[in-house]
């Protein structure tokens, strides 16, 4: 399961922003460059377990999850931060191969 924390779900979005900002521990993180086709993007991916509250909510939920993008996409300055809540249990670097890959968010087209 893979659910998109949308900016209007205003709750689980300061919930989940408040366990991944500042200097708190992120156990898991990958990070990946891609320069092709008119794009030169770093991305970053940070998990952690997710809060008890959340787990007991939305039961199968076991992971929050902050995707960054920063980079240039057709000449222009590009930057995208999605929220993520899962029960997918992958190394780091699988889980943003995933994510990027499966989901449609290579190139955000």
């Amino acid at each position: 399961m893979l659910l998109t924390v949308k900016s209007n779900q205003k709750t689980f979005c300061r919930q989940i922003c408040s366990q991944l900002q500042g200097m708190r521990y992120i156990p898991f993180a990958a990070m990946d460059h891609e320069v092709s086709h008119g794009r030169d993007i770093a991305w970053t991916l940070r998990a952690k377990k997710a809060l008890e509250h959340i787990r007991e909510a939305l039961i199968c939920t076991s992971w929050i999850v902050e995707l960054k993008a920063d980079g240039i996409r057709d000449d222009k300055p590009f930057r995208a931060n999605l929220l993520f809540l899962t029960s997918l249990c992958f190394m780091p670097e699988a889980l943003l191969r995933l994510l990027r890959e499966h989901w449609g968010i290579a190139g955000w087209h």
